[in-house]
């Protein structure tokens, strides 16, 4: 999924200047990690997209609660997962696809 989310963003145009100073194959995970972050906030504010996500305590796992974009909530059913960097890794993919170019 990295791989495929790292694609989709650089063909969405989401290449952030700080980016360059790490390492382009993004096998460090806290890189991967604030590289998620920076796209959750480009989405926000470029493109008025909203990912929540919503942790289960009686399971202990995560799940995309929801994506608006636009004043529109996708009505999708999203699966838990174990973290919540995997519900993220989700709900950015998912709103990346969101974006016409």
């Amino acid at each position: 999924m990295k791989e495929q989310l790292i694609n989709l963003a650089k063909a969405k145009n989401f290449q952030p200047e700080w980016i360059n100073s790490f390492p382009s194959d993004m096998q460090n995970n806290i890189c991967y990690y604030l590289w998620m972050c920076e796209l959750q906030k480009w989405l926000r504010e470029k493109h008025n997209i909203h990912i929540l996500i919503h942790y289960n305590v009686f399971s202990e796992k995560y799940r995309i609660e929801y994506i608006i974009h636009m004043d529109r909530e996708l009505e999708e059913e999203y699966p838990e997962v174990k973290t919540f960097e995997q519900a993220l890794e989700k709900g950015l993919f998912e709103a990346l696809k969101l974006i016409k170019l």
